[in-house]
């Protein structure tokens, strides 16, 4: 080829192929991290649930899963489902395998808190409840949803003075979001039940009365 041997001409081939490789991005990897894997499952998952179809949406979450054993989204996806179609203990099994491998997930917690309370396991509700708030960031958009149920909760196990500290608390919230119409529900409730917390128990209705000792009692008590 004019006069060019041919492992020259080889030579100045590959030297030309690598200038043009080095002016081109960088390849994607051949293989997707199994993190990320799993989020796509999970995003087809909830497609196919979205059409209706939530058999093939149960087997995306579980291959996610199977992937992925710490995918917090998979397991509240799957969870979700499994409450969808009435399987709640199949509901809670997934969320407590999801609090296993994701321990430090209050999503999960409160998830498990809230399929208990479905199941009728009022004090379990009660205790995940209890441990995804005291988990939740301030602020967080967890706080709210956790607040209810467990109030909810209080209340179907009858334990007014500890819902009336948790309607204190959502008032407090409601204020500082500027949520006018919670904040106006949370100050109804709260009031209702401290009238008849303060009809019950000796200790908090004392703030009315002349005895020094039962309106310490009281003030310790209002601060629980």
């Amino acid at each position: 080829m004019f006069g060019l041997r041919a492992p020259t001409v080889v030579a100045v081939a590959l030297t030309a192929l690598l200038a043009l490789a080095m002016l081109l991005p960088s390849a994607r990897p051949l293989h997707a991290s199994p993190s990320s894997s799993a989020a796509l499952l999970v995003t087809q998952g909830k497609e196919r649930e979205a059409s209706g179809d939530e058999l093939t949406a149960l087997k995306r979450y579980g291959d996610a899963l199977a992937l992925d054993p710490t995918s917090e989204a998979a397991y509240l996806a799957l969870g979700a489902l499994r409450e969808k179609r009435g399987e709640l203990g199949e509901a809670e099994s997934v969320y407590g395998t999801g609090m296993v491998h994701v321990p430090t997930s209050v999503p999960l917690v409160a998830a498990r808190g809230k399929v208990r309370q479905r199941l009728g396991r009022l004090q379990d509700a009660a205790d995940d409840l209890g441990h995804a708030l005291a988990g939740a960031p301030p602020g967080s958009n967890d706080v709210r949803g956790i607040l209810l149920s467990l109030a909810s909760v209080r209340r179907a196990l009858g334990q007014p003075a500890a819902e009336l500290a948790i309607w204190r608390r959502m008032l407090v919230l409601a204020r500082a979001e500027g949520d006018v119409d919670l904040a106006k529900k949370a100050a109804l409730q709260a009031h209702a039940l401290s009238i008849f917390v303060g009809e019950v128990d000796p200790a908090l209705r004392g703030r009315e009365g002349e005895d020094a000792a039962a309106r310490s009692l009281a003030a310790i008590a209002r601060r629980q």
